[in-house]
């Protein structure tokens, strides 16, 4: 990818974070964008938790995508993870989204809610 001059944030500018919760989404069977990240800040992501109320085994695909890319597995922060019905699971650390990157995902079954929380840099 090529260097994106604009991807470039003055520190200064984003000293702390705001904690919010950022969104939370029924998974469907087709990849879907479920954030968008706003222009004016820096998203970050400190916990994902997606839990399967389906009643059976199901998988799920959730991606960080750039505003020029398509989610795959070049940018799967969870690919193809299977849950049985009733089963949670949960990511804890930090990514950072610059404004305009998304998070998409999609289930092999309707039933699985995902709920994203961290913090807006503004």
């Amino acid at each position: 990818m090529p260097y994106n001059n604009n991807l470039f944030v003055p520190r200064a500018k984003y000293q702390t974070a705001t904690p919010t919760f950022i969104t939370q989404a029924a998974l469907t069977t087709s990849v879907a964008v479920f954030y968008l990240a706003p222009t004016q800040a820096l998203t970050a992501i400190r916990d994902i938790t997606v839990v399967n109320t389906s009643g059976a085994t199901a998988t799920f695909n959730i991606h960080l995508v750039s505003p020029v890319d398509t989610a795959g597995t070049g940018n799967a922060i969870f690919y193809n993870c299977s849950l049985v019905n009733g089963q949670t699971v949960q990511w804890t650390g930090e990514q950072v989204l610059s404004g305009l990157w998304s998070i998409q995902g999609k289930a092999s079954t309707t039933g699985l809610t995902v709920t994203i929380s961290g913090g807006l840099y503004i």
